[in-house]
């Protein structure tokens, strides 16, 4: 009964993708209907003849398409950040045009990764609505600018709409809070996995790939990031902390396992090696070149190699079967959205050395209790399941916050609480034609 509830759900979002992305080109029909992993759906899609997009006579003005571009929402991918924070700005985007029912148009000139052939020769296209002006030319998107066709959204730390994330569609909200754990990463993660549907070209190598590893299930994902922000953003954790989660223990209680396979991701080359030399009991499927370029110290994070090879990294991530890595990452939180796209409910696959999964700029945010506690020091907050609390920061597995039944603030362990979901009005997803 679940899976086939989540596969009415998953028929909702290609019903709304449809409905705000999908045009006829050149009268053949080119649907947002692609999922990651689908090749031969990726080949029918790129044997269609794309038409000149510079070129306003290569969309075919029926009414349905023209309709769906008279009220855009527009949006600069080139944030000044890496990989992972510009995607998920994309999201951002893609959110606020859904909820306000305009169509996302992507700004890609320029991209910092590739400003040479730009996002469409590693993605597909997000629509094929043309640009009517330069972006500066736009008004800034505000909750007062319904009337206006065509808007400009900045980014998510300069404009919250009282609709942001981790608030979601309301319909999709009720289906899912009954068979997902987490039911905003579900959403998310749609939209990340439409908006990084590869080209062709783009996805045959990673799955070229694959085959040469001789990629076996169950694989546990392991991203370390070392030296992006190392310090500043994220702290230092040793192999041994990645590599003490108890994934193949546990499913050993229950089943034979024959290969205890891991997928290692990092911007660090030499962590590759220790793996190998030192955890001979598992079998690592690694990219050493991508790790190379993913260095920031070598200069190379924003080649076209290294974009390939950070892409690569999400893409493997996500179809492992449990994750370990640093949610303070961008790129780790990418991969865990995407993997609730590919099986019934991942939410509890995955364990984080430091932060709880958060989406980067989301409305101030408030967690719930899902477990009583009792306080163990003058530090800490008593809680019963369900109080809310403000949330006022988090540190060494505490989050300190103002328990709003009782005014009370302090400290409460990050595993008895999580951030509050809702529900909140947009256009009628499941419903909308």
């Amino acid at each position: 009964m679940n899976h086939r509830r989540i596969r009415f759900i998953s028929l909702g979002i290609t019903i709304l993708v449809t409905l705000f992305v999908t045009l006829k080109l050149n009268g053949e029909s080119g649907t947002s209907t692609i999922i990651l992993n689908d090749i031969e759906s990726l080949k029918a899609k790129e044997e269609l003849k794309m038409p000149d997009q510079s070129k306003e006579t290569s969309i075919d003005r029926n009414d349905r398409n023209e309709s769906s571009c008279q009220r855009t929402l527009v949006c600069n991918v080139n944030k000044a950040c890496g990989f992972g924070c510009q995607i998920h700005h994309a999201v951002h985007c893609f959110h606020t045009a859904i909820a306000t029912k305009r169509t996302l148009v992507l700004e890609t000139k320029d991209w910092s990764y590739k400003p040479e052939g730009g996002w469409d020769k590693i993605f597909l296209p997000i629509t094929q609505c043309p640009k009517r002006q330069e972006e500066n030319q736009y008004p800034f998107f505000s909750e007062d600018s319904d009337h206006d066709p065509h808007v400009f959204l900045p980014i998510v730390e300069n404009n919250q709409p009282k609709y942001e994330i981790p608030n979601m569609p309301e319909d999709l909200f009720d289906e899912l809070k009954s068979i997902h754990g987490y039911p905003t990463v579900w959403w998310i993660g749609h939209l990340v996995s439409y908006i990084l549907r590869p080209t062709l070209k783009t996805l045959e190598p990673m799955e070229d790939q694959k085959r040469l590893w001789a990629w076996q299930t169950p694989v546990v994902g392991v991203h370390i990031r070392r030296t992006d922000k190392i310090g500043l953003e994220a702290i230092y954790y040793s192999l041994d902390e990645y590599m003490e989660h108890k994934y193949f223990g546990k499913l050993e209680s229950s089943q034979s396992v024959k290969v205890k396979a891991v997928f290692l991701a990092t911007d660090e080359p030499q962590v590759i090696q220790e793996a190998k030399s030192r955890y001979k009991e598992y079998i690592f499927y690694t990219n050493d070149h991508a790790a190379s370029l993913a260095n920031h110290v070598y200069g190379s994070r924003y080649s076209d190699s290294s974009l390939h090879g950070v892409f690569s990294d999400v893409y493997h991530l996500s179809n492992t079967d449990f994750l370990v890595c640093t949610m303070s990452s961008q790129i780790c939180r990418l991969a865990y959205e995407l993997m609730q796209t590919k099986h019934t409910d991942k939410s509890n696959s995955f364990v984080s050395l430091d932060d709880p999964y958060y989406f980067g700029g989301w409305l101030p945010k408030k967690v719930c209790a899902i477990e009583d506690h009792i306080a163990k020091s003058s530090e800490g907050l008593d809680a019963r399941i369900g109080d809310i609390f403000e949330h006022l920061g988090e540190n060494d597995g505490f989050v300190k916050g103002k328990n709003i039944r009782t005014g009370s603030v302090g400290l409460i362990p990050t595993n008895k609480v999580e951030v509050c979901m809702k529900g909140t009005p947009f256009p009628n997803i499941l419903n909308d034609k």
